[in-house]
């Protein structure tokens, strides 16, 4: 083997802390300048998380060589001089992509042992990318790329771009205004860290096979590589897992109400959804088809957002106070700080290293060093720990423990979850599928339930989940909803539940969420440990949100797709998590299914198909529990509502940053693992609305690995929408000695669809006891002992439907 550099992961191993990354970052020294890049094209071999020497292609920089290349930081106007010298044995090039009017690169390829310049003006302010355009996509993939940052050349411009949206102007003009949901400071912070607070988060995959060649001088086939890359690496900023939650260049810290601006970009070849615990971001660039990265017009609010290859995505974290910790209890006193949350992609298959090793693929960290603000009726003060987390107990070997509630206080909804394991659903070949997912022991008719039961609270309620594990260890992850890190369901900033816990938060914004197992998550999620998770406005079903649209009828679909395969790897519930390749980079769907339903029995099953009547307004709530790119179609015109609970009408935290918008029919509603959409249609003829999903490949979008399918059916008389139900109660019984409560009754809506929530007391407003579904033949039986919500003095409760039925003040008889 020839004599090269080799690039070791981090400089101080496994054991070191706050590593700073291989990735240089240029220095800019004046505005207005005239600036020179020296780079040159080298090979080397590359360190991967789990030891392996991996050969890539670099650009070599002041630091050496470096996987990304250097990121380049200058400002709009900037004449920049690009030597690039080839001392590799091939032909290679350099472009800069991203740019208006298409890339800016050479003219001719650079032939081994010879210097290249490509000059040129500084673009408008934002985010770039550089690479080498040859044997497109191959030559980027394995290796030659970098990030290009451009700073506004006004230095009195307040946002990162020269000509901000009136969205964008208006949201960094906002940073800083507690009224509007930002206390602290303005973003005066422009540079790219540890100079200012911007992060630059170059990801990529890898797939050795192709490397190999490329270290033999074996001629790749574009074609091919597309048709067969199977990545078995997947990094950010050249790391993965531990090494980048560790290191300061890639991992956000900083003080409650000190915005962050994120420049995220995709190399390799998959689409893939980041996804942020603790906050939402919001969504500032995006990429056009045709290459160019754009200021957004539309600015918004999410928690996962989507990547494609060759894209740039800036995205600001506002660092605020994660908005469902319950009220009064902001800053924690039995937490300590930092508070440290998650970010990684959504699909999981990119978390993974080596055909295993959950979570040592893309996972980084953001912590909140301190808090700065302190709750109405809080105590002020806090306490700090160092966060300190091995290499082992942030992968292999978590904390396995079932701790108390950190800073407990008294809840509106107390939901219970168990686990179960031994689910088998029967495919419409005949084969059976084992799944797992979770249950509610309260409720007998969620027994084997996939997707796990639906949870229906309201804004500003209090919740207490309650998961109780008798196999193993779990954990639940409450997405979207953001409390502190020991209530996230997260093993690797908290711990793995190994007999009881009760997770707590307070439900801040209504609008769609979903829960599930954040336990070597890239398997248990597949398994079908996910379930819904609708938070009401205050007054209850029937709106989307305070000041958005009313409904009529209501609509809920959660995509998933099934690798039979994955359901006998060994190591069980741990598999691959230790290191042993169990082939978890390597997802195969077979079967694609609605709401628990494989197709095609899903377009007719009542679990999937709603009828409304004519005049009925339609919400539509849409989850991609799926491993896949989802094309969703209509044939019907819909408005787009809500982004990830987060509605596009103002809120507290939408001051004309985004609005809602139309998707004419026929046109898909694209989404990502995790992501959530709700779509809203009115007016609807008469007959029945065939609703597609398409699944396509996240490598190879164009090809689409199946389709499941439901209807909406529109008919005179409806089907019983929101507003339309009846509800009665036949017993209601609270035995002291157990504390048990029995409830039943009947529905003049069935389920499934249809769900029953008890509140202690003469309205709505008292304490939930809990939520049931109603069966098939309107019937309901609410069934709770040990409950921690006794009756309060009236002895009464009151009953509502997600359907509208309600029935207030009922006479309970005490046992």
């Amino acid at each position: 083997m020839k004599r090269r550099e080799f690039i070791k992961y981090g400089a101080g191993g496994a054991a070191g802390l706050a590593l700073i990354s291989a990735v240089g970052l240029w220095p800019r020294k004046a505005r207005a300048a005239t600036v020179d890049i020296n780079l040159s094209i080298v090979g080397a071999d590359v360190e991967m998380v789990d030891g392996t020497p991996v050969y890539m292609w670099c650009f070599s920089g002041p630091n050496g060589p470096s996987v990304p290349g250097p990121v380049i930081e200058v400002v709009e106007g900037d004449i920049i001089r690009c030597h690039i010298t080839n001392s590799s044995h091939e032909e290679h090039s350099f472009a800069i992509h991203g740019t208006p009017g298409g890339p800016i690169s050479l003219a001719n390829p650079i032939v081994p042992g010879v210097t290249s310049v490509l000059e040129f003006s500084a673009p408008s302010a934002g985010t770039y990318m550089y690479l080498d355009p040859l044997n497109a996509p191959v030559n980027r993939v394995l290796g030659l790329h970098g990030a290009l940052v451009v700073l506004p050349a006004d230095p009195n411009q307040i946002t990162p771009y020269s000509n901000p949206t009136p969205a964008v102007q208006q949201l960094f003009a906002d940073l800083g205004d507690a009224s509007k949901g930002f206390p602290g400071r303005s973003w005066d912070e422009k540079r790219v860290y540890p100079n200012g607070r911007t992060w630059v988060w170059v990801m990529n995959e890898i797939d050795p096979r192709f490397n190999e060649l490329a270290e033999q001088g074996v001629p790749i086939d574009p074609a091919d590589f597309v048709a067969s890359f199977l990545p078995r690496y997947f990094t950010l900023n050249g790391e993965s897992g531990w090494f980048i939650a560790h290191n300061l260049n890639t991992s956000p810290r900083a003080k409650e109400g000190e915005p962050a601006l994120i420049r995220s970009m995709m190399m390799g070849l998959g689409t893939r959804p980041p996804h942020i615990h603790g906050n939402h971001v919001y969504v500032l660039t995006e990429t056009t088809p045709d290459g160019e990265v754009q200021v957004r017009e539309n600015v918004i609010e999410l928690d996962t957002w989507t990547l494609k290859p060759m894209h740039c995505i800036d995205v600001l974290l506002p660092f605020r106070r994660p908005p469902d910790v319950p009220l009064g209890l902001w800053p924690p006193k039995e937490e300590a700080f930092p508070l440290t949350y998650p970010i990684h992609p959504h699909d999981e298959v990119s978390v993974t290293a080596a055909g295993g090793m959950y979570p040592q693929g893309i996972m980084n960290d953001w912590h909140i060093t301190e808090p700065t603000t302190v709750d109405p009726g809080a105590t002020p003060g806090f306490r700090t720990e160092p966060h300190i987390v091995s290499f082992d107990q942030f992968g292999c070997k978590p904390l396995r423990i079932s701790p108390d509630t950190p800073d407990k206080t008294t809840p509106d909804v107390f939901i219970r979850r168990e686990f179960f394991g031994n689910r088998d659903i029967t495919m419409p070949d005949g084969r059976k599928v084992r799944f797992w997912g979770f249950e509610d022991p309260d409720d007998p008719s969620t027994r084997g339930s996939i997707p796990a039961p639906l949870i229906r609270v309201r804004e500003g309620q209090i919740v207490h989940g309650e998961l109780k594990v008798r196999k193993n260890t779990h954990t639940i992850h409450w997405h979207g909803i953001e409390p502190t890190s020991m209530n996230d369901g997260v093993p690797h900033n908290s711990f793995e539940v190994n007999s009881r816990y009760t997770y707590q938060w307070q439900a801040n914004q209504a609008g769609t969420y979903f829960y599930h197992c954040h336990k070597n998550t890239v398997l248990h999620f597949q398994m079908g440990m996910n379930g819904l998770l609708v938070v009401d406005p205050p007054d209850g079903p029937g709106r989307l949100c305070t000041g958005g649209p009313a409904y009529d009828a209501e609509m809920l679909l959660a995509f998933f797709d099934v690798d039979p395969t994955w359901r006998d790897l060994p190591g069980g519930h741990d598999a691959g998590m230790c290191g042993e390749d169990v082939g978890l980079n390597n997802f195969n769907p077979a079967y694609f299914m609605i709401n628990g339903i494989p197709h095609p029995d899903c377009l007719t099953h009542p679990k999937c198909v709603v009828t409304a009547g004519p005049t009925d307004r339609v919400l539509i709530r849409m989850l991609s529990a799926s491993y896949c790119i989802q094309f969703i179609y209509f044939p019907f015109d819909v408005e787009v509502v809500e982004y990830d609970g987060r509605p596009l009408f103002p809120s507290p935290s939408n001051h004309g940053y985004s609005h809602s918008f139309m998707v004419p029919a026929g046109t898909p509603v694209e989404m990502e693992t995790a992501q959530r959409r709700s779509v809203y249609a009115q007016n609807l003829p008469q007959g029945e609305h065939v609703i597609t999903c398409e699944f396509r490949h996240v490598i190879r979008p164009n090809e689409v690995l199946g389709v499941a399918q439901t209807k909406l059916i529109i008919q005179p008389g409806g089907g019983g929408g929101v507003g339309n139900d009846v509800i009665t109660v036949t017993r209601a019984e609270f035995r002291p000695r157990k504390s048990e409560w029995r409830v039943r009754g009947n529905c003049t809506v069935p389920g499934p669809g249809n769900d029953v929530t008890v509140h202690v007391g003469p309205t709505l407003g008292g304490p939930v006891i809990g939520t049931v579904g109603v069966d098939g033949s309107g019937e309901w039986r609410l069934e709770k002992r040990n409950s921690s919500v006794p009756p309060d003095p009236t002895q009464t409760i009151s009953v509502e439907s997600s359907q509208g039925g309600v029935q207030l003040a009922i006479p309970i008889r005490i046992a």
